[in-house]
């Protein structure tokens, strides 16, 4: 591997980024620490088609030095395919502590559903744990094509896409005391969080059916012929819902 300096006009973004979502804010940060610093690590980057150059490994230092107005970046060479780019990217970050488990999903989702990679070589390549990774493979197996879109681009929390898909269960949640009516419960709760600690429990486990609708401080959740009602006691801040 070398050490150069490239024009940042001849380096792209990785064709596939191991990321859900980028955060500008980090980016911002981390531009501005540069500003101070310097760069204290160079990019890794490896060569494509028509003499330009892809970032492998470093794409928020890249982004961060362009937001900057640099004209040139220090730049590790490597060789590396689509495949082993998204590998390297993603055991590097790895080792930074640097990855959450949306991103997990989707390089998982990467090697074993688009590339046909085997799920124990995946494993042994990203360092994950074979019941990690089986976990969720089975949320994209059985979520619906909109929500596994949601969990892919870090739109649907994992956690809740384990709930939705029925390979964990959702986190239990002490409800309070509530009469029951014909085909309707009615709970009163104290706050606005306890609201919402009921509505993450009920769309955990979502039937096509729910629907919230709002009116002052009561809510009514409808499950099926089923509803819910929630009084509130406090009046929830303006925006929410």
């Amino acid at each position: 591997m070398r050490v150069k300096n490239i024009p940042l006009s001849q380096i792209n973004p990785p064709a596939f980024d191991i990321r859900a979502r980028r955060s500008p804010k980090k980016v911002e940060a981390l531009a501005a620490d540069i500003a101070k610093r310097g760069l204290l690590e160079p990019i890794k980057v490896r060569e494509v088609e028509g003499g330009k150059y892809e970032v492998v490994d470093g794409l928020t230092r890249f982004l961060a030095v362009e937001s900057l107005g640099w004209k040139q970046v220090p730049a590790i060479v490597t060789e590396a395919d689509d495949v082993t780019a998204v590998i390297v990217a993603y055991v590097e970050n790895a080792k930074r502590q640097n990855v959450g488990a949306s991103d997990t999903v989707r390089v998982l989702d990467y090697l074993c559903n688009k590339v046909g990679m085997k799920q124990r070589e995946a494993c042994e390549k990203l360092g994950i744990r074979p019941e990690t990774a089986s976990r969720y493979l089975k949320v994209l197996e059985r979520l619906p094509e909109e929500q596994r879109e949601q969990v892919l681009n870090g739109e649907m929390s994992v956690r809740k896409a384990l709930e939705r898909a029925g390979v964990v269960k959702p986190k239990e949640v002490e409800l309070p005391e509530c009469e029951l009516y014909e085909n309707a419960v009615e709970i009163t709760v104290k706050s606005e969080a306890d609201y919402e600690a009921l509505k993450n429990v009920i769309s955990a486990v979502r039937p096509p059916r729910l629907k919230l609708f709002c009116n002052g401080v009561k809510y009514t959740i409808e499950v099926g012929r089923w509803l819910i009602r929630v009084n509130l006691l406090e009046r929830p801040e303006e925006g929410g819902e």
